[in-house]
């Protein structure tokens, strides 16, 4: 083989930096992407929230290996329902949004989590309560030969930490019966960010649960928490912990020794810290089967989507009555005969003699109201007064342990009114058939308004066309009601209290 000298090798490819730029240049040799190898956003819903429909909040996640995706907007995110794509409101921050979190706090103490294990997951389990907002709520939940709540739900930081100190390792593995229970504690009704931080360094073991494993798996699937799992060391039942996160939407995070614990729940703190509220407003207005809600995000130049099997609840609008001659004679106040009193002059306090007019009030005394007529007739300018009485309804009284609230009247004729409020529907209007008569005038319809209670929400849903439904000065069609909120019906505002 001939041999190249140095010198010689070095003339002979001096050239070649050159001719691979201009190669490229001409478009002869491709070059690779710039992000080809870089992964794709990770998008998991934790949450649908159908309080406020048509308008729906999903609460979820987006991230890239771990590192939260910042600065989205209602541009970077797309809805779609069964493939109907909805029209985004929203995107904020839920801490933004001031949507507090429920939290579970699940830690195993079976006898192989002694030493630096359970040392470590206390220690990172306390720094996660020490993150928690004002609002949010937690529970510590331990589990070996059984499943124990150490500390129930609470805003409580100094318990959440005394009870996560208080625990030891000893016993078998109720793994099955944790998630359970976990889910169960978190899905409290009212809550739209759920989530449930569960460490475990084995299986099932010792048959001490109560539940089977797919018990277990398909609660955490429908429960509307999401399982963010740290799978301690080597001998975990990695098929069953990656079952309880994908279902859920959540994720599971390998943890080969103790000392990676801390770091792991500083992650999923960063994670929870910085989720995400959709709203967007659906376009399937019926119907109430299971469907399926997905989000796609676009950012930094990379998509990723997430999706999740969700039953929105659509309240049925109540029909309203059709108007006809016989209901409209039905509705129209009947006066009595009038009484012919002395005559006197035409023309009476600057109203021409011969005009015809008529001067509605409508008058309210404690628990009733009047309407009062002033008929001008033209023949010799008499004067009738006529009075028919409008008493304002109330519901039945309620026991003191079937109360979710009571409705009292802020403004109108019907002011400082209330009365008290149940789990079942009510309507209110100025028809005899309402649950709430509302005295008659022109901006109230004869069924007006319906409420009812649903997942530790008020609801209401405005019934007529042609009318208006104010809440905080807006004019609604779907609405839920926090504790002091108020809504009106024409001259009438009612607040909302909450508890018996």
């Amino acid at each position: 083989m001939r041999r190249i000298s140095p010198r010689r090798s070095r003339g002979r490819w001096a050239c070649l930096p050159a001719l691979l730029v201009g190669t490229c240049l001409l478009g002869l040799v491709p070059t690779a992407p710039a992000v080809a190898d870089e992964p794709p956003i990770s998008v998991a819903i934790s949450n649908v929230d159908d309080s406020n429909f048509p308008v729906l909040s999903v609460v979820m996640s987006a991230d890239i290996d771990g590192r939260p995706v910042a600065g989205l907007d209602a541009t970077s995110v797309q809805v779609t329902e069964n493939g109907q794509p909805g029209s985004v409101v929203s995107v904020e921050r839920a801490t933004n949004a001031d949507i507090p979190l429920t939290l579970g706090i699940v830690i195993d103490t079976s006898g192989s989590m002694a030493g630096d294990a359970i040392a470590r997951a206390k220690q990172s389990a306390v720094a996660l309560v020490a993150s928690l907002g004002p609002r949010d709520t937690a529970t510590v939940l331990a589990f070996a030969d059984g499943v124990r709540v150490v500390q129930p739900l609470t805003q409580d930081k100094n318990a959440l930490t005394a009870a996560i100190n208080q625990l030891t390792a000893v016993g078998n593995t109720a793994l099955y019966d944790a998630v359970f229970e976990a889910t169960r504690l978190v899905s409290a009704p009212g809550s739209s960010r759920r989530a449930v931080v569960l460490l475990s360094d084995g299986e099932e073991a010792g048959g001490r649960s109560s539940h089977s494993r797919p018990e277990a798996l398909g609660a955490a699937a429908s429960g509307g928490a999401v399982f963010y799992v740290v799978a301690l060391g080597a001998e975990v039942d990695r098929s069953f912990l990656d079952g309880l996160a994908n279902g859920s939407g959540g994720r599971v995070y390998p943890a080969p020794a103790p000392a990676d614990v801390p770091g792991i729940y500083a992650s999923i703190e960063t994670l929870l810290r910085s989720q995400f509220v959709v709203r967007f407003r659906t376009a399937i207005l019926s119907g109430g089967e299971e469907e399926t809600l997905a989000v796609q995000v676009t950012a930094q130049g990379r998509t990723g989507a997430g999706e999740r099997s969700a039953k929105i609840r659509r309240p049925t609008p109540a029909a309203v009555p059709t108007s006809t001659p016989a209901t409209q004679a039905a509705q129209t106040p009947q006066l009595p005969p009038q009484e012919k009193p002395a005559a006197r002059p035409s023309g009476d306090g600057g109203m021409p003699a011969g005009a015809i007019a008529a001067i509605v009030l409508v008058l309210a005394g404690a628990g009733g109201g009047g309407v009062i007529a002033w008929r001008r007739k033209r023949a010799g300018g008499e004067v009738a007064p006529t009075v028919t009485q409008r008493t304002f309804k109330a519901p039945p009284s309620l026991p003191a342990d079937e109360r979710v609230g009571t409705l009292v009247v802020t403004a109108g004729p019907m002011e400082s009114q209330s009365f008290p409020i149940g789990a079942a529907p009510l309507t209110l209007g100025s028809a005899d058939s309402c649950s709430v008569g509302i005295p008659d005038g022109p901006e109230v319809a004869p069924e007006h308004v319906r409420l009812w209670w649903r997942d530790g929400l008020l609801m209401l849903h405005h019934l007529p066309r042609g009318h208006e439904t104010l809440v905080n000065g807006t004019a609604v069609e779907w609405a839920s009601l926090a504790d002091g909120q108020e809504f009106s019906v024409g001259e009438h505002t009612f607040r909302y209290e909450r508890g018996a």
